[in-house]
């Protein structure tokens, strides 16, 4: 079980590094086309587009990262007041709600990409599966992720039987 929880945090830390090299890389793009457009006068035909899908894939790596790290909104207000028995219970509820959330991404969003596989962008020329395959591949990392949760919340909910917390 630790396995799952090790695995879960190595690939959300490559998770980073690629979120970090497509920020900058859609930050290196932006500027390059402001500095065509105002100062050489001309646009590059890319790079709206370009940028537009690593956008793309930045948003839905970033989802799986607040999975993982429960960067997410959520109102604690009534779960704050709950005995610790329910509130690992209303944590377990929701990771599952997350699931199958995540389980609807990858998929529909396999359907999805293997459907639009024959359309190419009209600038860069890419498939678009490549652009839609951002779907399924953060909602499997979320499912990993949720998976290593419910391991660590398992722990705490026989710690909570047990009285050790």
């Amino acid at each position: 079980m630790k396995r799952i929880c090790r695995l879960s945090d190595w690939i959300n830390r490559c998770v980073q590094y690629i979120g970090f090299v497509q920020l900058s890389l859609m930050t290196l793009i932006i500027i390059l086309q402001v500095f065509y457009r105002y100062v050489l006068g001309s646009s590059l035909s890319w790079s709206e587009e370009s940028a537009r899908f690593l956008f793309i894939w930045v948003v839905l790596l970033g989802a799986s990262m607040g999975v993982k790290e429960s960067f997410h909104v959520s109102v604690t207000l009534f779960k704050d007041m709950l005995p610790r028995r329910i509130k690992v219970t209303v944590d377990v509820l929701v990771n599952l709600l997350t699931g199958v959330v995540a389980a609807i991404m990858v998929v529909y969003g396999l359907s999805i990409a293997e459907t639009v596989s024959i359309q190419l962008s009209p600038a860069v020329r890419i498939s678009m599966f490549w652009v839609y395959l951002a779907i399924p591949v953060s909602g499997a990392l979320m499912l990993l992720h949720l998976t290593a949760r419910m391991v660590e919340l398992a722990q705490t909910f026989s710690a909570v039987d047990k009285g050790d917390c």
